[in-house]
């Protein structure tokens, strides 16, 4: 589990970064509501974090077995485990990218009680459900670990997927719909002024 953890996490070491972006530059246009800008600024974040999430995702699946060893060393059953994991875990990476960016565009726009109430029903309604099956329906053979792990990462991928949908829905279907404060004829104001 620790590796599998450690792996899951290492796009958010630098997707975090773009998350802080959001945050901090889209607090600022959304106080101030010039959403055209904070439109702008939110493709191209999730932009960057997506691909960066698909980049993390090939190269996970193309070291493959190689991969696996280099992480795990020669340990055959920690490899056996990881192996169990290792696609859950490269398909995640673009969907964990695009949530960590999402979360940073949930603070900047102070949408915190939305953002609890989609983990606290995904937790609810997918998460805990999955977890329930992976640990209540064991084939009672030998051997079954295996099987366990994998369902336990593709309920967190579960939970992630049912945020993305819903903070996704939340940022382009509601804060980006807003009205725009920062309208064309404040451009032409600033013109007119430095003109005189």
């Amino acid at each position: 589990h620790h590796l599998t953890a450690q792996l899951w996490l290492v796009c958010s070491y630098i997707v975090d970064g773009f998350a802080t972006i959001g945050t901090i530059y889209g607090s600022r246009l959304y106080s101030i509501k010039f959403i055209k800008k904070l439109r702008v600024l939110t493709v191209r974040l999730l932009s960057y974090g997506v691909s960066l999430g698909l980049l993390f995702c090939v190269t996970f699946l193309s070291l493959g077995t190689t991969g696996r060893k280099f992480i795990a060393g020669a340990d055959e059953r920690t490899n056996f485990y990881l192996e169990k994991t290792w696609t859950i875990v490269s398909f995640a990476q673009p969907v964990n990218a695009l949530v960590f960016v999402l979360d940073g565009l949930m603070y900047a726009t102070k949408s915190y009680a939305f953002a609890r109430d989609v983990m606290v029903a995904g937790v609810g309604l997918v998460y805990l459900p999955a977890i329930l099956s992976a640990t209540l329906i064991v084939d009672g053979k030998p051997g079954s670990g295996p099987k366990v792990i994998a369902r336990i990462w593709i309920a967190k991928l579960a939970l992630n997927v049912w945020r993305m949908f819903f903070l996704s829905g939340r940022v382009f279907f509601w804060i980006l719909k807003e009205e725009d404060q920062c309208g064309e004829n404040d451009d032409d104001d600033d013109d007119d002024e430095r003109d005189t």
